[in-house]
């Protein structure tokens, strides 16, 4: 499944330009920058194959028991030195007999950084032997079997055989070892880099599987054609209203209305989770789930105008409305979060842009789009029309209005709060006090006084 970047951090799975990475506490349990930056690497790269996405998901159940006596914090360590000791510039140790005797004399304290690192890198391959221990016999996907591959090449080759040797060599250890520095520095270079770089990818499998033991979280089945999604909340709600979300085989279009604060834009980006996890191999945060293996998922829930490029808000819109459709027509599976879209023009031309958008998307032959709207005008004018599931966030009565519930149904609300909340917050008796004509002037003095 492809996932823009955009995406990926208005539904908080990345972090924003600002550092700003909501879902941070979730999922990153990396144990170096690296391993960090591998993990964003994997966030940014879901599967596309049930098969390889039932195999990542067996693997992260897997992992935390096979890692579970892994030091992290000394395998670090000697990660960042033989890094480092890779990229030093220091003279290779001579090889001839005579020379790497005059090098000994004179080059004292070159020669002991050289023991020294050569040694680090003898303990590094022990460590990487003793996990490829652990991990033998674990199936994961494509990228797990790179980690194994690295494993198995640099563990076997015979330089891990020959400085164990020079370790053991008692008098001679410094000089048996220093003789292996061209070997480590120039022939092995790029295989120890590689396993490097495959260790940092191991860091992101573990936060994967710690994330993935997270309580509430369930597996989802993706090979089901249908979408079905029960007990959806946020993550980041941990004692959110579940909804469920069982949308039909023909209904391609999930057209959300409810009044603001009503909970439709934590839905949309509980959903897109959901979509985005399952196809990361992690369980998501619902008691059940249904999700079909889709091409691309793409978000439009933080649209803004952008006065650098000299884009306007509705232009913006109407760009990642193009977005959609272009992947739509390409006959990929799409899945589409639209919150609020066209509202950077006037009523009328977002009534009539949205529902063109709605009968477009209503004959898609595969794909979810989730339109958030307070249009409801859209979704009179257009019930009974195949493809289309009208659904709706419920608002309750209370005692001084209206309470919300935060709850999902069937059906259009008709529910409008906001000249309820201009009355609530006295805003709109302030404005008739202005409006009055009889005393405009008297009225805007008392205030000022007032502040």
């Amino acid at each position: 499944m492809q996932v823009d970047k955009r995406s990926l951090i208005d539904l908080g799975i990345l972090p924003d330009a600002s550092g700003a990475w909501p879902l941070i506490g979730l999922l990153d349990h990396t144990h170096s920058r690296a391993g960090l930056d591998a993990l964003k690497g994997q966030l940014a790269n879901p599967l596309g194959d049930a098969t390889e996405i039932r195999r990542r998901q067996q693997l992260l159940r897997a992992l935390p028991t096979a890692l579970m006596h892994v030091q992290w914090t000394p395998l670090v360590a000697l990660s960042r030195d033989v890094d480092a000791f890779l990229d030093s510039n220091y003279v290779v140790f001579p090889e001839a007999r005579v020379d790497a005797a005059l090098f000994i004399v004179r080059h004292r304290d070159i020669v002991e950084y050289l023991e020294a690192r050569l040694a680090t890198v003898s303990q590094l391959l022990e460590v990487c032997a003793s996990i490829r221990d652990r991990l033998r016999g674990l199936e994961g996907d494509a990228a797990f079997a790179e980690i194994l591959t690295a494993l198995n090449d640099a563990v076997d080759q015979p330089l891990r055989g020959a400085l164990r040797r020079a370790e053991s060599s008692g008098a001679t250890r410094r000089l048996a070892l220093c003789a292996l520095d061209r070997e480590v520095r120039t022939d092995a270079r790029d295989t120890l880099r590689h396993l490097l770089r495959m260790m940092h990818r191991l860091d992101a499998f573990a936060s994967l599987a710690v994330a993935a033991a997270r309580p509430g979280f369930t597996y989802p089945t993706v090979h089901a054609a249908q979408w079905s999604l029960l007990g959806v909340r946020h993550p980041l709600l941990e004692r959110g209203v579940p909804n469920d979300v069982q949308v039909a085989d023909a209904e391609r279009v999930m057209f959300l209305t409810g009044p603001n604060m009503a909970g439709k834009s934590t839905l949309l980006r509980a959903i897109g989770i959901i979509v985005h996890f399952a196809h990361i191999g992690l369980p998501v945060p619902a008691a059940d789930a249904q999700v079909p293996v889709v091409d691309r998922l793409i978000s439009s829930l933080g649209i803004e105008d952008n006065i650098v490029r000299g884009e306007s808000l509705y232009l913006a819109e109407v760009r990642r409305v193009k977005h959609v459709v272009t992947h739509v027509l390409r006959g990929e599976r799409v899945v589409a979060l639209l919150d609020e879209v066209f509202r950077g023009t006037n009523a009328k031309d977002a009534g009539d842009a949205t529902g063109l958008l709605v009968d477009g998307l209503a004959c898609v032959p595969a794909g979810l789009f989730v339109v958030a709207s307070h249009l409801v005008e859209v979704a009179e004018t257009r019930l009974g029309r195949p493809g289309i599931a009208w659904w709706c966030m419920q608002v309750g009565a209370s005692v001084d209005g209206h309470a919300f519930t935060y709850g999902l149904a069937r059906g259009i609300s008709n529910v409008r709060l906001g000249m309820a909340l201009l009355e609530t917050e006295g805003v709109a008796g302030m404005l008739r006090e202005l409006a009055d004509t009889e005393r405009p002037r008297a009225a805007l003095v008392n205030h000022s006084r007032l502040s």
